[in-house]
Order: structure tokens, then C-alpha cells, then sequence
């Protein structure tokens, strides 16, 4: 958190910020614009800023469409609704400034009217917000979407098949041809030129052209839908983030602003606002009373990533680029001066002096490191049901946290918190690793730069293949994306931290295989697709660090420091078996001679 006199220079900010935006006039207004690409001759409307082509003409069939549809007076009477504070206070504590990811997810008439009597609406009301979100739905042209399925922002927009994590890592692996091809391919990466090529695909990856094997989160859980959806692993917070009553009124004036005209400077005030604006739900009762900030902060993480999440949702819906810009999603805040002045006091972590320029918004990461590192009970509650270990009830940890119990409600009773935990940290891990491929602008901790949590999250699950994609994606990200840092970016070096430790690059025995009980094909095929693409990936980055030591970036190194950890390489290669072991074998002496360091094989 920012010091007390940062944060008190802040709030000065905000209150004039916010009597501006309150003296102005904060009389939500739409645009009535038709994205680009619309087909049909269907009219197609869109709140907020107008993107980039529109449209004039209208048909009869789209007047008649338009005429039959929620009007904007349904929008504003759910808006209201959607603003009345009630025992979880408003439903924008939780989901953002209005009800755009309801609309977006599909979420089907009888949930929205179950989900909002139980948390304090009149059936009037919840008969509201269904207008309401149909009125969203007409006018941005959101396609159909069913909830419990759709997980925003899932790579490819489908998990990859598999009845275990075996089955998705070997079809993970066969993936990877539509967008690696070099590297995947069954033809050595043998000439320096062939590196490149493989390093150059790697930094063109887009993410919505190919498929993984990790589930991303569903937008919002429900257990009333069955205990798979008992669970805190969602975008929507678990606890509402509430107006201090001191910025209420400039709260939701940001609110307003912010559904006006959603740009992407408007978004960010909002977001950096939620911090000093907002505080935790008073109605956290833990044991010892020093783990209320715990779980404070984890809701106050929760909301950042929501608030993503719903502009995601909505400048999806406009059509209007602009919002990510890079493999480095959120680098312009630090380079753009229309961003880097505003907000270059802003504290984009929860701990002091983790600030633009050098650090990004990324609290999809944080969700799962700061579960990891803070989310428990502390020692007072030691030997207590939920602090004995991780076979404990997640309910149980939750209520010595002091979790209200509408949530431990909403959480599958026979969950444990080993299963928790492996939840929240690999879907979160993955999501911040694809906001930040290069893990440098997360957070100082040289853990998280080099991916060491999710990498052993990762093998904790078996998905070798993706841990090889991690591992070499982040390293070519860390030295040839500009955008990875704000100086100039580290040489290829030859340093595999956790990726390699404790043998785990030869992987020859499976976690999952009394749980999951995968079969001795899918092992096999899995082994198969790793040994190809992993060997092919050391390869490539043998060729890469010679080409650093041959230009003078990285001097020869002998055996003074860490990098070349041409042992690994070597053990790998003895193990993966691949055809070309003698030219393998000396392409690693060879680089290994330039850098001066001797070999003990």
C-alpha cells in the first residue's frame, strides 16, 4: 500500500478530480453507433464511445427489431437498482460499474431474478435488471453465450480437450503447431537463422489463435448449478468492495464518467480510484483479528481483476482496439504520455514503491501470488479445523478468516485446501503470465520473474509441455520484447532456474496418476510431443546465447557466474533420446567454448 502521506496527496487529487466530474454533470448519456462488420442489414447499437465505422441507413426489419427491444429507460432502471447498497452493498461492489458481464456471459433470466432476491431485491427489481441486461444485449449484438461454459478470455476461446491433465497437455502439445511450427516441427533447430525463426514465433503468439490446457475462470460461479461451481476461482469478487463515505458521491461520478464515454483514460482513473475509494466489507469477523487486512486486500485484488475483466467484455462489444496494445498488455501506461503523466504516482501492486514506469497492472497475477503468500490464517488459529492442513475444509479456512456466510455458502463443502489453492494459483498464474509473457513488469520478486510458482504449479499438475512453453516463451519475451522493460532489455542467457531444478526438466513419473489415473497412451504421447518441442526449444536457445556471446553482449563468462547451465542441457538431451544427439552434443560444447566455461561431461 502507498504510504500515508502518498495517500493522502492522492485523495486531495480525487476529491478535486471528483467535484469537477460532480460539477460538470454526471447525466449518463449513449451513443447510438454500429460497430464495424455487422452483417445482415441488422441495426446493430452500442453504448459509450462510437467506434470506428458506423452505419446510417436502417431497414424496416431493424426498426421493427429496435422498437420490440428493452428500451434505455430499462437500462437506467436496472442501473438504479444495480446501484442500492444492501447487505453485500451494491452489486457495483462486486461487478463493476454496471451490468455489461451479465449481459455478456449469457446469464439466463432465472439466475439474474434467484441471485438477486437472495441478495436483497424486490422480485420488481430483479424483474429490472433482466430488462436491463436484455437492453445491453440488444444494443451491443452480444453473442449467445451459455455461463456455465464460458470462460472469458480462455486462450483460443476453448479449453483444449482431454479427460485429464495429461490429455490436455499432450494436445496442448499438438497445438502448438498451428502458432510454433520451428519448434514443434519433427526437424532439428540446427542453424542460427532457424533460431531466430522459432524466437520470432514465439514473440508473434496471439493468444486467441491457439488453445491451451489450463481452464481459465468462469466470470462468475454459482453453486446452485452444482459443486464444481462451488469455488472462489471466478473474475467476480468474493466480497464487495464498499464507497468510503468520504468519496462516495466522486465514486460514482468516475462510475459515470466511465459508462459516458468507457476510453481507456476514464477505465484507468477508475481503476487506480478503487484503492483510496473504496475499503473491505465491515463484515469480516476473523479469529485473530490482525487477518481482517488479508482478506481486505485479497477482495481489493479481486475487484482490480474484475474491473479488467468487464472493460475487456465491453471494448470487445465496441469493437475498439486499443485497451491491450502488445505481448506486454499494459506497457503504454508507462509510455504514453497521456497515461504516464496522470497516473505515474499510481502504485499498480498493494505494496509501496511498486509504481509505473517499471512495474503494470497485473492483479490477475496477484490473485494467485497473493493467495499463495497471504491468504491463510495466521499461527493463533494453528491446529483449529482450517489451519491443520492443506486436506482441511476450504470452508473451514475461510471461516477462521472470517469469511461472512454468504461465501463459505457458496463454496463446495467437501473442497479441500490443497484443491482450492491449486485452483486459484494456476488459472490466475496462466491469466497474468498472458497479460505479461515476460514476468518483469509483475512485481521485483525474482520468483515471479522467473515464473517459479506457476512453473511448479505446472509440474505439480504434470503438464510438462506447458511448462516448456512458459519457460522459453518467458525467456525470449524477457530479451528481445522491448515493451518487457523500461531499459534496455538482458541478453539470452542460458539460466533455467526453475524449470530445470530438482530434475524436472526429465520428468519420469506423473502426480496426478492415482487421482487422475491417466492412461500409459496418453503418457507416452505426451513424453513424445515434450521431448520434440522441449529439445528443439533448448536448441533454439543454445543458438541464441552463441549469438550473444559472438556480438559481445554477454563476455565470456568461464565458471564465474550462473549462466550456462550447459549440464541441464546435456541431461536433457541424454534423456529425451532425439535423433542428432553427436551434432547436439556439439553444438553445446561449442557454445560452451566461446563462453569459456568447462564442462564436466
Amino acid at each position: 500500500m502507498a504510504d500515508n502521506g502518498a495517500r493522502n496527496r492522492k485523495r486531495r487529487k480525487y476529491l478535486s478530480y471528483g467535484a469537477l466530474l460532480l460539477a460538470g454533470g454526471a447525466a449518463i448519456a449513449f451513443a447510438a453507433t454500429v460497430p464495424g462488420g455487422t452483417s445482415g442489414g441488422t441495426l446493430q447499437i452500442v453504448s459509450g464511445a462510437a467506434p470506428a465505422r458506423s452505419v446510417t441507413r436502417t431497414t424496416t426489419a431493424s426498426a421493427t427489431l429496435l422498437a420490440a427491444a428493452p428500451s434505455e429507460s430499462d437500462y437506467r432502471a436496472a442501473l438504479a437498482m444495480w446501484r442500492v447498497p444492501r447487505e453485500k452493498d451494491s452489486c457495483v461492489s462486486c461487478h463493476g460499474p454496471d451490468f455489461i458481464d451479465l449481459a455478456r456471459i449469457g446469464t439466463p433470466d432465472s439466475d439474474l431474478i434467484r441471485r438477486a432476491v437472495q441478495d436483497g431485491a424486490s422480485g420488481e427489481e430483479a424483474q429490472a435488471l433482466v430488462r436491463g441486461v436484455k437492453y445491453l444485449r440488444a444494443r451491443y449484438a452480444l453473442p449467445a453465450e451459455t455461463p456455465r461454459t464460458f470462460r472469458p478470455f480462455q486462450p483460443g476461446g476453448a479449453l483444449l480437450p482431454g479427460a485429464n491433465s495429461v490429455e490436455r497437455d499432450a494436445a496442448f502439445g499438438e497445438e502448438l503447431a498451428k502458432v510454433l511450427p520451428t519448434l514443434t516441427s519433427s526437424i532439428r533447430v540446427a542453424t542460427l537463422a532457424d533460431a531466430k525463426r522459432a524466437r520470432d514465433e514465439l514473440l508473434a503468439l496471439d493468444w486467441d489463435k491457439f488453445r491451451i490446457g489450463v481452464p481459465f475462470p468462469r466470470w462468475s460461479a454459482d453453486i446452485a448449478h452444482g459443486p464444481q461451481e462451488g469455488t472462489m476461482n471466478d473474475w467476480v469478487s468474493d466480497l464487495p468492495r464498499v464507497p468510503r463515505a468520504a468519496f462516495a458521491a466522486q465514486w460514482q461520478a468516475l462510475q459515470d464518467s466511465y459508462l459516458n464515454d468507457p476510453s481507456e483514460t476514464n477505465f484507468w482513473r477508475l481503476y487506480f480510484a478503487a484503492d483510496d475509494m473504496t475499503e473491505g466489507f465491515a463484515g469480516v469477523t476473523p479469529v485473530d483479528p490482525a487477518d481482517r487486512r488479508k482478506v481486505h486486500d485479497f477482495s481489493l485484488i479481486k475487484y482490480r481483476s474484475t474491473l479488467i475483466g468487464q472493460h475487456l467484455l465491453r471494448v470487445e462489444a465496441l469493437r475498439r482496439p486499443g485497451f491491450t496494445r502488445g505481448q506486454i498488455a499494459f506497457s503504454y501506461l508507462a509510455t504514453d504520455p497521456n497515461f504516464a503523466v496522470p497516473f505515474r504516482a499510481e502504485g499498480v501492486t498493494l505494496h509501496a514503491g511498486y509504481r509505473l514506469e517499471e512495474f503494470l497492472p497485473n492483479p490477475m497475477w496477484e490473485v494467485g501470488d497473493f493467495e499463495r503468500r497471504e491468504l491463510q490464517p495466521s499461527d493463533l488459529t494453528l491446529g483449529q479445523p482450517g489451519n491443520r492442513g492443506t486436506g482441511d475444509r476450504f470452508r473451514d479456512q475461510l471461516r477462521l478468516l472470517g469469511y461472512p456466510q454468504f461465501v463459505l455458502d457458496s463454496i463446495d463443502p467437501n473442497m479441500t485446501i490443497g484443491q482450492a489453492d491449486d485452483e486459484l494459483r494456476t488459472a490466475w498464474f496462466m491469466l497474468g503470465f498472458r497479460f505479461d509473457p515476460s514476468l518483469l513488469r509483475v512485481s521485483p520478486s525474482n520468483s515471479t520473474k522467473v515464473g517459479e510458482y506457476l512453473l511448479g504449479q505446472l509440474w505439480k499438475e504434470d503438464m510438462f509441455i506447458h511448462r516448456s512453453f512458459l519457460q522459453f516463451t518467458r525467456m525470449v519475451a524477457a530479451s528481445y520484447n522491448p515493451q518487457a522493460m523500461v531499459k534496455a532489455s538482458p541478453p539470452f542467457k542460458l539460466q533455467f532456474n526453475y524449470f530445470t531444478g530438482y530434475n524436472r526438466a526429465v520428468p519420469n513419473r506423473w502426480n496426478t496418476d492415482a487421482s487422475a489415473k491417466p492412461s500409459a497412451a496418453a503418457k507416452a504421447r505426451q513424453l513424445e510431443l515434450y521431448k520434440r518441442v522441449t529439445a528443439n526449444m533448448f536448441r533454439m536457445s543454445l543458438l541464441l546465447h552463441e549469438e550473444a556471446l559472438s556480438t559481445g553482449q554477454i563476455a565470456p563468462y568461464g565458471n564465474a557466474t550462473n549462466d550456462g547451465e550447459y549440464d541441464r542441457i546435456n541431461e536433457f538431451f541424454n534423456y529425451a533420446g532425439q535423433p542428432g544427439r553427436a551434432a547436439d552434443d556439439a553444438l553445446i560444447r561449442r557454445v560452451a567454448a566461446r563462453a569459456g566455461k568447462a564442462l564436466t561431461f
